[in-house]
């Protein structure tokens, strides 16, 4: 592997090591796989190694000079038979087994960093913070096995204390959680607490919505509002709405499917209010919507979007349905 390729692959690690890559490096990251098939295939095997969490496990390890050392020396002797190897077989196999001690070194380095600075003992989890800008989604598996799935502008911050598992969640997030009766699992939003075992569900509290809310996939989970000790138990298939002065909790019957297809690149209204899904389409493309019209705010529409559509030509299919008008000047969207 020459310099070059080192070069990239220190971005790569930046990037899916949640170091905060900038957008001029993601464009060379996106620009170095799209230049080669080889690069490409590469790239997507690491994260794939990133996704399903097999790293995460390594670094819960990687706690001494001991392992870091190690590791080192893997890499340099993978980087010597990779020049020996005689087959392309052997070759590929070797050059990927680098790239991803690469890629584990610079999680490595992110983790004793974040270690250090926090300060943490080791009797306490290290935690997990993952924020996501517009456009941005992630998976992420904590120490115990839940999988989350973390929605665009959302910030999400993952610790363990004693007997109890606790996030703080701004923005949106789909949990299965690891069943685990000794470790109460809590989420809390905005005065919002879900408190689970083992069961699948999302929250909702972006800062910039009037909703706090938390649906029912499977399982089963209790709501409550701030500091009351009274709490809500709902069933799979329903959803919990805190009131607008944080006092009550609403129940009623939906289609979580409505609510947790943005895992899959999905966008599903209806009978929404224009304004609400122009924050949604802020969130998922990148852009800002400036109302000229107030009015067109109210209007309600349904359908169904997918992220890799354009801005446009969502708008153009909302337009056919509200007679809404609209100019793009960039990423600014004015509505008439």
């Amino acid at each position: 592997m020459n310099s070059k390729d080192d070069y990239y692959i220190t971005l790569i690690s930046k990037q899916l090591s949640g170091r905060n890559a900038t957008e001029e490096e993601k464009k060379e990251i996106l620009e170095w796989i799209e230049k080669d098939k080889e690069n490409e295939a590469l790239y997507f095997k690491l994260k794939e190694i990133c996704d399903a969490g097999l790293w995460s496990t390594r670094l819960n390890e990687a706690n001494s000079t001991t392992e870091w050392k190690l590791l080192l020396e893997r890499i340099n002797e993978s980087s010597h038979n990779t020049q020996q190897a005689k087959t392309p077989i052997v070759k590929l196999a070797l050059t990927l087994f680098k790239y991803a001690a690469i890629l584990l070194v610079g999680m490595l380095f992110s983790f004793l960093l974040f270690n250090h600075q926090t300060k943490y003992n080791s009797e306490k989890d290290p935690g997990i913070i993952i924020i996501t800008g517009k456009g941005e989604r992630t998976k992420t598996i904590l120490p115990d096995g839940t999988k989350v799935w973390i929605n665009s502008c959302s910030s999400f911050c993952y610790h363990k204390e004693g007997k109890i598992r606790s996030v703080d969640l701004k923005g949106e997030a789909y949990f299965q959680v690891k069943k685990d009766s000794a470790h109460p699992f809590i989420v809390n939003s905005s005065g919002f607490t879900v408190k689970a075992l083992g069961t699948a569900f999302i929250v909702t509290g972006y800062e910039n919505s009037d909703e706090i809310s938390t649906v029912l996939v499977e399982g089963s989970v209790s709501v409550g509002a701030g500091n009351q000790k009274e709490h809500t138990i709902i069933k799979p298939g329903q959803k919990a709405t805190l009131s607008s002065d944080r006092k009550n909790i609403a129940v009623q019957n939906v289609d979580t499917e409505l609510y947790s297809a943005w895992r899959f690149g999905e966008s599903r209204f209806v009978n929404l209010t224009f304004e609400e899904i122009a924050k949604r389409l802020e969130r998922s493309h990148r852009v800002t919507f400036i109302f000229h019209n107030q009015k067109i705010k109210h209007l309600t529409f349904s359908g169904t979007f997918f992220d890799y559509e354009s801005i446009d030509t969502i708008l153009k299919v909302i337009k056919i349905n509200t007679h809404m008008n609209y100019t793009i000047q960039k990423n600014l969207i004015y509505i008439y």
